[in-house]
């Protein structure tokens, strides 16, 4: 038999026992519906470059990938550009930790704006890193009918005939910048012997070269591999690891023997506002392994003369680390040829 004051304190433990089941499932509703369901609204991609770059077109590549596994209402191509892609890391870096403001940051708004300009009010890290979405490696190419058919002729040339020479890039901040004043350097050119000339864009600046305003120009391949296979553009040489397989024919800075450019590529990387919400990372990185096996997206890649890099970076935030090493190594010598 049970004693009266036990049962009773039994009763009573039972009765605690169902009160705090009761206020458990209230409570786990309450956070249930305190923490939707993301994406709600509109999320918001900040583009560094002009709608016509080719960070414009990886974006909008990306969108249409994304689309089919994010189920949002809209996407939002925002174009915030000037001073080398830092306008737009600057508002990113200041927007909203709740994942509905993004980057499609580039090799030249992540670490070489920052490392030239040490003054910007952010650096590599200073934001959430959800993964590198592509590489593309580097074309230096002349016009069809230039007299310079080889690396070695155009940097003997630039070397000898100081101040006859021009190139086109989209910033002094950019990769396109960056890559040719260190090909000058390697050539052993002179301070200001060779003069840069920007344009809004990889494209734009294409299309200088082709309409004869500039004599060469080293950027991201999608910019330059449909005029080259038009026959109008001559490629000298790529920053690809290997053979590219859209241009076999290429021959790669290693090849060339200028192994130190081979460093030297493009990229995008998917970044937010620091602090962003683990869950939002996770979407946005299921997401990002779900778009690397989707053949359009590997296609369009392909096609662009971009390798895909979703998954192959095990780590992106160690990949653009460094990057900004590298970067931050070069830009004393960079920042004297400016």
């Amino acid at each position: 038999m049970t004693h009266p004051d036990l049962a009773s304190k039994l009763r009573k433990l039972h009765a605690l026992s169902a009160a705090l089941v009761f206020a458990g499932i209230i409570g786990s509703a309450t956070v249930t519906q305190a923490a939707p369901a993301y994406p709600e609204r509109p999320v918001r991609i900040v583009v560094p470059y002009g709608p016509k770059s080719d960070t414009a077109g990886y974006t909008r590549l990306l969108v249409t990938a994304a689309r089919k596994v994010i189920a949002s209402s809209e996407f939002i191509e925002d174009h915030r550009v000037g001073d080398s892609g830092a306008i737009a890391a600057s508002e990113v870096k200041l927007a909203p930790a709740d994942g509905y403001t993004l980057l499609m940051g580039r090799v030249g708004s992540q670490v070489i704006a920052p490392a030239l300009k040490p003054s910007l009010p952010y650096r590599w890290n200073d934001f959430t890193f959800i993964g590198v979405v592509e590489i593309d490696p580097l074309l230096c190419a002349v016009r069809s009918d230039s007299p310079y058919t080889s690396a070695r002729e155009l940097m003997h040339a630039l070397r000898v005939a100081p101040g006859t020479l021009k190139y086109s890039h989209s910033g002094t901040g950019t990769i396109q910048n960056v890559s040719a004043q260190y090909l000058m350097r390697l050539a052993g050119a002179k301070f200001g012997s060779v003069e840069g000339v920007s344009f809004p864009g990889g494209p734009e600046a294409a299309t200088a070269l082709i309409a004869e305003q500039v004599n060469f120009l080293c950027s991201n391949a999608a910019s330059l591999v449909q005029p080259i296979k038009d026959g109008k553009l001559r490629p000298l040489f790529t920053t690809a690891p290997g053979r590219m397989p859209g241009l076999p024919d290429v021959p790669n800075a290693r090849e060339v023997g200028l192994r130190d450019l081979s460093t030297l590529n493009g990229w995008s990387v998917l970044v937010g506002p620091p602090g962003l919400p683990a869950p939002v990372i996770a979407r946005w990185r299921e997401a990002l392994r779900q778009v690397a096996k989707d053949p359009g997206w590997v296609a369009a890649m392909t096609e662009r003369g971009a390798m895909p890099a979703i998954g192959t970076t095990k780590d992106s935030e160690r990949f653009i680390k460094e990057q900004a090493e590298f970067y931050e190594r070069l830009a004393p010598l960079l920042r004297a040829q400016q």
